[in-house]
């Protein structure tokens, strides 16, 4: 897992965000201090500590893959905060929710990953109509009431995906595009309202997690092959 992934492939890790108190400490000496005063800023300690974490293990895993110590590794921000390093073709993106990070990293091609924890109190059908293109809301409001819930997240996570590979956030309105997510399809973009062309550019594919979550992952260019690994904060301060 030390050597950059192969062409065609993409390393998908997962680790929990939990740390001790005393890990907690050292993986904030792996900050930068611009990130050591961005998470003195965050005043909830929960959302706190989990910045602490998904940040300081980026780091290490990206230090591991160019073998520079975690702390010198130099990243790059784009103008909607998308991280990235220079002069190397390793491509990366990160995506936490509740207690659960996964980190992906693949060579040359855009990649965004997203998961989402399948809250309950989320008022999927509101969102949905708000968020999701008339297709995709037609096509949630005909999955049976028992399946609504997680095909929301399905939508969700395909299109977040998708814009987080891209680096354009939320200014890439989320209804100008077209996600399947129903039971039984092969995950794809299927549309723009920008570019005929892009749909065909993209690679989705559907993370297998457990009854908890719900996660996406999108690459451009070639189908690629997913290595996963399971991980936790001792890969970085033991």
């Amino acid at each position: 897992m030390t050597n950059i992934p192969r062409d065609g492939y993409v390393h998908l890790l997962h680790s929990s965000l939990a740390a001790s108190d005393q890990q907690l400490q050292s993986l904030r000496e792996l900050l930068n201090e611009k990130e050591q005063a961005r998470a003195d800023r965050i005043r909830i300690e929960r959302p706190r500590r989990q910045f602490i974490v998904a940040r300081a293990m980026l780091r290490c895993l990206l230090g591991r893959y160019i073998d520079q110590p975690a702390k010198d590794v130099h990243l790059t921000f784009g103008q909607r905060g998308k991280p990235s390093l220079a002069d190397t073709q390793l491509h990366f993106n990160l995506s936490h929710s509740h207690e659960r990070v996964i980190y992906a990293f693949t060579q040359h091609n855009e990649i965004g990953v997203d998961i989402e924890q399948l809250r309950d109190k989320v008022r999927y059908e509101d969102l949905a109509k708000r968020y999701f293109s008339p297709g995709e809301v037609q096509s949630l409001m005909a999955l049976p009431d028992h399946e609504r819930h997680r095909g929301f997240f399905r939508c969700w996570t395909r299109k977040e995906a998708i814009i987080k590979a891209k680096g354009t956030g939320l200014s890439l309105p989320l209804n100008q595009f077209e996600v399947a997510f129903a039971p039984g399809q092969v995950p794809a973009l299927l549309r723009t309202d920008w570019d005929p062309t892009e749909a065909a550019q993209w690679w989705h594919y559907n993370l297998n997690l457990d009854d908890h979550y719900a996660g996406a992952l999108a690459v451009r260019g070639e189908p690629v092959q997913i290595e996963s690994f399971q991980i936790d904060v001792k890969i970085c301060v033991g």
